[in-house]
């Protein structure tokens, strides 16, 4: 396996794509090597200046089917620039991290034997890997909007339904709590005073929090208590539907943006979330601002 890099670059972050790996190689005496055979799958190291990163592609199609990442935190804020590693922003003032030497983790995986084509049509299969993605911003007609949320109600209604942003029907066991604690013992050893985590979805934000994360500013925690207020969320169930029906509201707004009124286009307009004031409550994230969970682990 080959590190892609600039070795001419100074490094920000003292961790290598290699010590990534060994954590994922360690997990139950080498079980990701076992589902990911290198005869179908192949691992990429890559490393810029400030993250490293391992991903497993399926080489058929070249589907990724795992990605870890650590980025290093220590220009985040006004004056931060991008690195070929970054997908995401991190301009915010609120991005800025004073609190001591901290990494963001970027993680994500499916069971490659429980695809969600075994269950779903492909563009069903994609609309669930992102339905921000499918959201029409570009071309936000009313046709458009209802198309996507037909689609939503399929997932929604579906039994065997993952939850948003997952790419296969089932996790793989341990895997999540493994590489938590392997992280933990990695940043502790590599003089790192936080572990911080930006979860895409409200389910993500929710398993990080039984893990001991806490949100870095209290509007966040306020905002995603507003919805949790509304939302059932005590079983795996009631988790999943909380988290596409929080992902409904950034549906409602766009429609509520463009003139029109979200819950005269649903069947049920009781899955359009409002506060007080009337306002769609919508989870705190956004391109423009991140939303920060941070766990210590010194």
């Amino acid at each position: 396996m080959e590190v892609l890099v600039n070795h001419e670059e100074q490094r920000g972050i003292n961790i290598s794509a290699q010590e990534l790996l060994n954590i994922l190689t360690l997990f139950k005496n080498g079980r990701i090597n076992r589902m990911f055979p290198q005869s179908e799958f192949e691992f990429a190291l890559e490393e810029d200046s400030t993250a490293s990163a391992v991903s497993v592609f399926k080489k058929e199609d070249g589907m990724r089917w795992l990605y870890f990442k650590l980025r290093d935190r220590s220009s985040d804020g006004p004056s931060w620039n991008e690195t070929p590693l970054t997908t995401w922003p991190y301009k915010h003032q609120d991005d800025c991290f004073n609190l001591g030497k901290a990494v963001e983790q970027s993680r994500y995986w499916g069971h490659p034997k429980k695809p969600l084509t075994d269950v779903f049509e492909p563009e069903l299969a994609t609309f669930i890997i992102n339905p921000f993605d499918a959201l029409p911003y570009n071309n936000p007609t009313r046709d458009n909007l209802e198309t996507w949320l037909e689609e939503w109600l399929s997932v929604y209604h579906n039994p065997q339904s993952p939850f948003p942003g997952q790419f296969s029907l089932a996790k793989i066991p341990g895997l999540a709590n493994y590489m938590l604690e392997a992280t933990k013992v990695l940043l502790q050893q590599k003089g790192y005073d936080y572990l911080t985590s930006v979860p895409t979805w409200l389910h993500v934000a929710l398993l990080n929090k039984s893990y001991g994360f806490k949100f870095m500013y209290p509007q966040d925690e306020k905002r995603v208590y507003q919805l949790l207020k509304k939302l059932p969320h005590r079983t795996v169930k009631e988790r999943k539907e909380a988290s596409w029906i929080t992902m409904l509201q950034f549906w409602a707004q766009l429609a509520e943006n463009v003139g029109l009124n979200p819950e005269s286009i649903i069947d049920d307009p009781s899955f359009i979330l409002r506060d007080e004031d009337g306002k769609i409550l919508t989870y705190p994230l956004t391109p423009n601002r991140n939303l920060w969970q941070i766990l210590k682990v010194v």
